[in-house]
């Protein structure tokens, strides 16, 4: 039940932000996918493909809103809906930049729950930071997750 309430919230933010960004002409969107996850402690167990599908959309300020559907660390079906903001730091590299996002994460369930805090209800709160580079419409990523580990990912604006 906990699940349907959580996908059916997804969709209905997707549906929003998609309301807005089409109200709003200086919106992009932008999708990413995962290519590499490095856990920084070895355990046979994590899953180091993701799967990942991550849609967000930013306006003229930097801010941004999203969501991501992946496969956690153990296999688990999961998701991460955020809002965020990027920084453009160094003026020299535009194209460079330092990008944070919080929101919550669904889907850590028994025997993992505890792997994540403040899972209490199975939904725990999330801040990622990222750095990336972009180059016209294609972007790149590295998400630090945590303690647990890191994610490169790929995306394409538009």
């Amino acid at each position: 039940m906990k699940e349907r309430i959580f996908l059916i919230s997804f969709i209905g933010i997707l549906f929003c932000t998609n309301t807005i960004a089409s109200a709003q002409s200086d919106w992009q969107w932008q999708i990413h996918t995962s290519v590499y996850t490095a856990h920084y402690h070895y355990n046979p167990q994590h899953n180091d493909h993701q799967k990942l599908l991550n849609l967000e959309f930013y306006n003229n300020n930097e801010w941004l809103a999203g969501g991501a559907l992946f496969e956690n660390s153990f296999y688990q079906p999961s998701q991460y809906v955020y809002i965020g903001k990027a920084f453009h730091p160094i003026e020299n590299l535009p194209d460079f930049h330092f990008k944070v996002t919080g929101g919550l994460i669904h889907g850590y369930k028994d025997p993992y729950k505890n792997k994540i805090p403040m899972n209490n209800w199975g939904v725990a709160p999330a801040v990622l930071p990222s750095i990336g580079y972009s180059y016209k419409q294609a972007t790149s990523e590295v998400i630090f997750l945590g303690s647990a580990g890191l994610m490169l990912t790929v995306g394409y604006k538009f």
